[in-house]
């Protein structure tokens, strides 16, 4: 991965970087010693590198994500209703999942996203819709 990305690890190595966080915007940023912002190549790197390492201690604590549409107990469990697969195809390692389903408080979820090498990434979700919402959409 290194030979990969060498032009922004060796940005990273080059300064010393601290997280600014603003509590009005609710952003962040990495500031250089010199108050330089993280050029936008490196930072994109520096937060994919955090969500493999996330993913990693996440699973490490607290087991694995699940990375198939919900099964009958998990429905059950969670008070789903009104459960739809709308896509579930596998393609070799990868798969593309979008699932639509509701709870007892009228909540909706659209939960779309994509599993490649035991790994998942949300394409747009998922999202959240009370009874009004999802009546207009």
């Amino acid at each position: 991965m290194e030979s990969l990305f060498q032009q922004e690890i060796q940005k990273i190595r080059e300064h010393e970087w601290s997280l600014s966080y603003d509590q009005d915007s609710h952003t962040a940023n990495m500031i250089n010693e010199f108050g330089e912002l993280m050029d936008l190549k490196t930072f994109n790197f520096c937060l994919e590198v955090q969500k493999n390492t996330f993913y990693v201690r996440y699973k490490t604590q607290y087991g694995k994500k699940d990375k198939e549409p919900l099964d009958e107990v998990t429905k059950k469990r969670f008070g789903i209703k009104d459960y739809q697969l709308i896509q579930n195809e596998a393609n070799g390692k990868s798969r593309d999942v979008f699932e639509v389903f509701s709870d007892d408080h009228d909540i909706f979820t659209l939960d779309s996203y994509h599993v490649n090498d035991k790994r998942k990434f949300y394409k747009d979700g998922p999202i959240y819709l009370n009874r009004f919402e999802a009546k207009r959409f």
